[in-house]
């Protein structure tokens, strides 16, 4: 495979040279209440912008996508 193997879209070569900046939650603030940011959220994809969170905040973010996927699921079981 060498150096040219692909991840993603761009090479391993290429991505050994790029020169990226790490971006820590302590630095930034909490989107939602402006206080100190634990952890960025969601991370489902690199291509996808992720939010700084505050503990309680992200925690009542996801509770809020786990009680929506619970509504599509009830939504769509059959009634057999």
């Amino acid at each position: 495979m060498g150096t040219h193997t692909m991840v993603g879209c761009i090479t391993f070569k290429q991505m050994t040279k790029r020169k990226t900046k790490t971006r820590y939650a302590k630095n930034y603030k909490c989107c939602n209440c402006k206080e100190q940011a634990v952890c960025f959220w969601p991370i489902i994809d690199p291509d996808i912008p992720s939010n700084p969170y505050c503990r309680k905040c992200v925690d009542a973010a996801k509770m809020r996508v786990l009680k929506r996927m619970c509504k599509l699921n009830k939504k769509y079981v059959s009634k057999s």
